[in-house]
């Protein structure tokens, strides 16, 4: 019984890998600029190569400026709004469309 619980969670972590890895492949090589950001933890922030190209920013710039100071006021209450219910726990994940302010 132990070797065949051993053997269903290697193949359950060798899924994991293999999941990770496409989804990082989809992630780098989608055509749309995308943020993915982990609230609350630093080090759990990503943003893809058309993300950068299509604004400006690499990633150390972007990071450091935060999404306070570039995305248009006009949308910036609402994204706080679906934070704030991120970090709450009534909202698991949300899909925002924004202005966001190109690298000058």
């Amino acid at each position: 019984m132990f070797f065949k619980w051993a053997t269903m969670i290697k193949e359950i972590i060798k899924g994991i890998k293999l999941n990770k890895k496409n989804i990082n492949k989809i992630f780098e090589s989608t055509p749309l600029a995308v943020a993915v950001f982990e609230s609350g933890v630093q080090n759990k922030h990503f943003i893809n190569y058309q993300w950068e190209n299509l604004f400006g920013y690499n990633k150390k710039e972007f990071f450091e400026l935060g999404f306070d100071k570039i995305t248009d006021p006009k949308d910036l209450k609402r994204e706080k709004q679906l934070l704030l219910e991120l970090n709450e726990g009534s909202s698991d994940f949300f899909n925002l469309e924004k202005r966001v302010y190109k690298k000058k």
